[in-house]
């Protein structure tokens, strides 16, 4: 994951509630946000689009880190009118309440209590041997009454966890359960009430020299058994990849296999909980996974946007001169990933990020004046099998992406 998604805030800005949240049982602490006199702030498009915002109300952490991870990834419980957030810096959930908010003519500093994950994973009753590393994701499971928790354990290396609560009316987090997943879960949802997944990145952060490229996996949770099970791509080949223009790292001249090159970044499951897509960002391609059967059943490429015929701003000088490139793409690599049903058909939408693998030594992220005068950051074609011939590829599509799901494949239908 780009590590600047964690230095976004370290403020949750809820347009919602004022409310204090008791501590419970597993050792929370009140956590009180700082008073403030803002005037309320709309949005820039209120009154000229089909949605007006404005800020109401907001929690704020009270963390600051030069690295961030102070306080991201937020998801409302409509079922008790809370919203739950994770720190990674401090090793705990926020709870606060967004519901019942009063008004006010400045923004409401709302109230919190945290939930010490860290010390649940790693004290008497928790994994054994599992040191903490970071808390990644929430989710609320369908009925609201289910809270699971992602974390990394602090070896790049080590099976990290879920943490599993009961979501009770008053806010409060009881009864936790611990899972183990494979190595690096950095996004956790639920697929129905009773079925969790999480993507494992499994990134090689000290790099391939003499270092471990752990494998990339989607971890099935099944609450009912209370077993989780780590699912990955050993059953693909990077020839096999290649041959779909889906980007397959390269080290030391050959080609790295799918078990260990990709990594999931995000999921997103259809709506009777039956199959996953999952985006793998930095191999430009999404899987297809079959959560009853727990196996992979395709990987297909998120395709390449042609910068020769949509304008685009290329030159990082700080001004906005959109042109068209002859022969330069963007590999989309997409991050965030949804999937919705309209008519009966299954459509699977993209934000087109981009993202560069650099660890250790290794940097599949190169310069050149090929195209402009001044310097872009490209693939490097010596580190990437599957890319377009006869083209310089960026990273990322400046867009979003919508496709549909076919017999074949994803077809893209809006971009």
């Amino acid at each position: 994951m780009n590590k600047f998604k964690r230095i976004i805030s370290c403020v949750v800005a809820a347009a919602i509630t004022m409310s204090a949240v008791q501590a419970s049982a597993l050792g929370s602490a009140s956590a009180q946000g700082a008073d403030a006199s803002d005037i309320k702030i709309n949005g820039f498009n209120n009154g000229k689009s089909t949605l007006d915002v404005q800020l109401k109300a907001r929690y704020n952490s009270g963390v600051m880190d030069a690295d961030g991870g102070c306080l991201e990834i937020v998801e409302y419980n409509e079922k008790n009118g809370y919203a739950y957030a994770v720190s990674g810096v401090k090793g705990n959930i926020v709870a606060v309440k967004t519901s019942d908010i009063g008004d006010s003519d400045k923004v409401i500093e709302l109230s919190g209590a945290e939930y010490d994950v860290k010390s649940l994973l790693t004290g008497s009753t928790g994994i054994d041997g599992f040191v903490y590393g970071d808390t990644t994701s929430v989710a609320i499971s369908p009925d609201g009454k289910k809270l699971a928790a992602s974390v990394q354990h602090a070896d790049y290396d080590k099976n990290g966890a879920v943490a599993v609560f009961d979501c009770e009316d008053n806010g409060n987090l009881t009864n936790p359960v611990l899972y183990s997943t494979g190595v690096q879960p950095d996004m956790v949802v639920f697929a129905d009430c009773n079925t969790i997944l999480t993507a494992d990145e499994g990134e090689p952060r000290e790099g391939y020299v003499d270092a471990t490229d752990p494998a990339g996996t989607v971890t099935v949770i099944n609450l009912n058994d209370k077993k989780s099970v780590s699912v990955g791509f050993d059953g693909f080949t990077a020839e096999e990849l290649i041959g779909k223009n889906i980007i397959v790292g390269v080290n030391n001249g050959e080609n790295i296999a799918p078990g260990t090159d990709l990594e999931p970044e995000y999921i997103s499951v259809n709506s009777d909980g039956t199959f996953a897509y999952v985006a793998l960002q930095e191999a430009n391609a999404i899987a297809v996974f079959d959560i009853t059967a727990k196996t992979f059943t395709d990987i297909f490429s998120a395709g390449f946007q042609d910068f020769g015929t949509i304008p685009v701003d290329i030159v990082e000088d700080d001004g906005y001169n959109p042109k068209t490139y002859e022969n330069l793409v963007g590999a989309r690599m997409p991050d965030g990933i949804s999937v919705y049903e309209n008519g009966g058909k299954t459509y699977v939408i993209t934000a087109n990020e981009g993202d560069a693998r650099e660890w250790g030594d290794y940097c599949n992220e190169v310069k050149t004046k090929a195209i402009t005068k001044k310097n872009i950051r490209v693939l490097d074609a010596e580190l990437c099998a599957g890319l377009p011939e006869g083209k310089t590829i960026m990273f990322g599509g400046r867009s979003f992406t919508i496709y549909e799901v076919g017999e074949n494949g994803l077809n893209v239908v809006y971009d």
